[in-house]
């Protein structure tokens, strides 16, 4: 970037925040570093092959903040985001990357403080915003018991939704087909389309939010990303009913689609006298309709301060050699089964690497944090409870329960993330993803 300018903050010269004319200056700043990034942008592209592919990676400067002169009004990353989706080019933003010297050959090297965020920044560039892996996941299917002839053409769907306080409530579906592809289900669409694309049309939709922006900076009703909870409830049902073309294992988090006119039915109270229909909204579908043949199950996810964040009994670990509870070295899975025939599946992560060295140690701190509501920290394994329900006649065994849930349990891996185990399984981590990067397109700071 040649134009210093172009990263520096929104220009409103003398006018302050509590100002009258503070709004209106910040929309035409807006606008002025809007048509620069564009020209850049455009310019930049002109030379390049017209059916490339184009991706982009961004160092700037730091967001503003309250404790800056600054105000957050006057951040750029918005503006950035929705200037690269309109133009079709993929962005990473990075903040101020720090050089040093190689002692021995003087040449200019990454100081070690920035090495990882740099590497990680990069890798979601390239793999995570493409929605690529390194193999097909057919290759695992058999192996963790999906029935011969399913498992070549299985389809995961994730459900993903975000809520923000400033007004946004937004859902998708990411398809992750046995192949490795990726494709994306927008409430907008009636049909699937590429990861990559998914990430031009949401920035677009989000981008024409903010028409909608009232003058306290929250969504009216009218935004599209605002969707109501009826049409959160018919989306789902019009994507399980309408768009599964393959045998297909659905996931969801009980988290915000538990709503009485979304999916009640995911709530614990309601799900042991439903394991064999789906209620969603005002909908009820037998198992044996016949436009969900292609649903093999619904897999119901919980996480964070809803699951046990525990440990198994310190005697484990003197076989160890040491007294110090530690986390599995690997991605682990456990089965408990209740009296009312509910049956769990708890997925917990492999260590991070980042820290395994220092639980190898004998030290006499236990490194396990006691903290109320399962806070534990993030440094540590988070434990992830899957239910399966509306399982299909086929795979009613306590096997094939097994095998559905080794699916999502399996998938806790990015190509794109070196410290351990992401939280949510592949496509449903994609999908949360692609809605938080054009969050900062209309303001959300929440």
């Amino acid at each position: 970037i040649t134009d210093s300018e172009l990263c520096q903050p929104l220009d409103v010269g003398d006018i302050k925040p509590r100002d009258s004319e503070w709004k209106k200056a910040i929309q035409e700043a807006r606008r002025k570093k809007r048509d620069a990034w564009q020209c850049f942008l455009q310019e930049t592209k002109k030379d390049l092959a017209k059916d490339s592919f184009f991706v982009t990676f961004i160092e700037r400067n730091k967001e503003p903040n309250s404790r800056n002169k600054i105000h957050p009004d006057q951040g750029i990353k918005g503006i950035i985001r929705e200037v690269c989706d309109r133009q079709r080019i993929l962005s990473q933003m990075i903040h101020h990357v720090k050089w040093g010297t190689n002692k021995k050959t003087k040449e200019p090297e990454l100081q070690d403080d920035n090495k990882g965020r740099t590497q990680n920044a990069v890798q979601d560039l390239i793999i995570r915003q493409l929605g690529v892996l390194y193999d097909a996941p057919y290759n695992i299917y058999p192996a963790i018991g999906i029935p011969e002839g399913k498992a070549e053409q299985l389809d995961v769907v994730a459900f993903c939704l975000v809520k923000k306080q400033m007004g946004i409530t937004y859902a998708l579906a990411v398809r992750l087909r046995a192949s490795g592809e990726v494709d994306v289900l927008l409430p907008e669409t009636q049909e699937w389309i590429s990861y990559a694309d998914a990430g031009y049309r949401l920035g677009k939709i989000f981008a024409d939010s903010r028409v909608h922006l009232d003058p306290r900076g929250k969504l009216r009703k009218e935004a599209s990303v605002n969707l109501q909870l009826n049409a959160l409830g018919k989306f789902v049902e019009e994507t399980l009913t309408q768009k599964l073309e393959r045998p297909t294992i659905a996931i969801v988090e009980a988290d915000h689609w538990r709503n009485k006119n979304i999916w009640e039915q995911l709530k614990n109270h309601r799900l042991p006298q439903s394991l064999n229909s789906l209620a969603i909204g005002q909908q009820q579908y037998k198992r044996n309709s016949p436009q969900l043949d292609n649903l093999l199950a619904v897999v119901r996810l919980r996480t964070g301060d809803e699951t046990p964040q525990y440990v198994t009994n310190r005697e484990t670990w003197k076989t160890d050699g040491d007294d110090l509870a530690r986390d599995p070295y690997e991605l682990s899975g456990f089965v408990e089964r209740s009296d009312n025939d509910i049956f769990h599946y708890f997925s917990i992560g492999r260590l991070p690497k980042t820290i395994k060295g220092d639980q190898a140690k004998k030290l006499t701190e236990d490194r396990y944090k006691i903290e109320e509501a399962g806070g534990v920290p993030f440094k540590h394994c988070q434990v992830i409870e899957m239910l399966p329900f509306f399982i299909h006649p086929d795979l009613q065994t306590e096997e094939y329960r097994k095998a559905l849930c080794r699916v999502p349990h399996y998938l806790r891996f990015s190509p794109a993330w070196t410290m351990g185990n992401i939280v949510l399984p592949y496509p449903m981590h994609l999908g949360i993803k692609l809605i938080e990067d054009r969050l900062c397109i209309v303001g959300a700071t929440d």
